[in-house]
């Protein structure tokens, strides 16, 4: 699917019209096929779900971060949102 995903992708920014047409069906029926598939496994627990406040400066600290990340292309950094 993402290998698909990113083909069209290409094709979207060569403006390869055809190439969408042809190929985005695939692309939703794998993911309707594999999102049937994990939606059992998606489930949410609202007594295990916690929530946590932060102060705008909190806010403000971590989304420095992961603009610098994300301008380093810092994956690591960036997916554990720290």
């Amino acid at each position: 699917m993402g290998d698909l995903a990113e083909k069209l992708e290409k094709a979207g920014n060569a403006k390869d019209i055809l190439f969408i047409s042809e190929n985005t069906s695939e692309l939703l029926e794998t993911f309707v096929a594999l999102k049937d598939t994990l939606e059992p496994y998606a489930t949410v627990n609202d007594a295990i779900q916690e929530t946590t406040v932060m102060s705008d400066d909190e806010i403000k600290e971590i989304l420095e971060k992961l603009v610098a990340a994300i301008a380093d292309l810092d994956s690591t950094l960036i997916e554990s949102g720290q």
